[in-house]
């Protein structure tokens, strides 16, 4: 898989904030992202997801994929139905009662969760939810902001787990500031390339 373009511009600023080409996206299981806060890692993963409909954005990738299909981004807004239980929107999204019992579990949650409203859950609970949705769609690119941010060891260790068993050919990105926790997660790193007299990101390199 390959970003042959990808670029946003927003309708008040007088330079792009993310002008890239040609980067490849070739590894399988988990890699991570990094750059300066504020530099566009997350405009970049919406870009990526088809997030903004305007005539200031491109993005197309090589062979073309569906971006509301095949991509999906978990991040900072909320994804899940506040009006139904967890297993509601387990059920919205096809998934049966029985099949999301099995998921949670292996996130490290209990069966008793089904039950709860969205508004019941913890912040790593909802996270949990959004994710396992996310992976039972089969993405071909699995898009994670700041994803283990403000989650306790070993819910981080689960997920990772979780990651790495259902989807060790497919591709998932992580955006993550803390060095500790890329090197954590996976071998696989790669840096936001910013212009320092624009701050737009210019490229995608692979870091340390």
């Amino acid at each position: 898989m390959k970003i042959v373009r990808t670029f946003h511009q927003f309708d008040n600023a007088s330079v792009p904030i993310i002008d890239i080409v040609n980067v490849d996206l070739n590894w399988s299981g988990l890699a991570t992202l990094s750059g300066p806060s504020g530099s566009g890692k997350t405009t970049l993963f919406r870009l990526l997801s088809a997030w903004y409909e305007s005539p200031r954005s491109i993005c197309v990738f090589d062979p073309p994929i569906d971006q509301y299909r095949q991509v999906r981004f978990v991040g900072a807004h909320d994804s899940l139905l506040p009006w139904k239980s967890v297993a509601g929107n387990f059920q919205y999204r096809g998934i049966s009662r029985e099949a999301a019992t099995g998921i949670v579990g292996q996130l490290g949650l209990s069966e008793e969760v089904l039950k709860l409203y969205i508004y019941e859950l913890s912040y790593g609970m909802y996270k949990r939810i959004e994710l396992a949705i996310a992976v039972h769609d089969r993405p071909k690119l699995l898009l994670l902001d700041e994803f283990f941010t403000s989650i306790d060891d070993m819910t981080k260790q689960s997920i990772r787990d979780y990651l790495q068993r259902e989807r060790p050919d497919a591709r998932t990105w992580i955006t993550a500031h803390e060095a500790e926790l890329r090197h954590w997660l996976t071998s696989i790193h790669f840096s936001l390339a910013v212009d320092k007299s624009t701050r737009c990101v210019t490229g995608i390199i692979p870091s340390e």
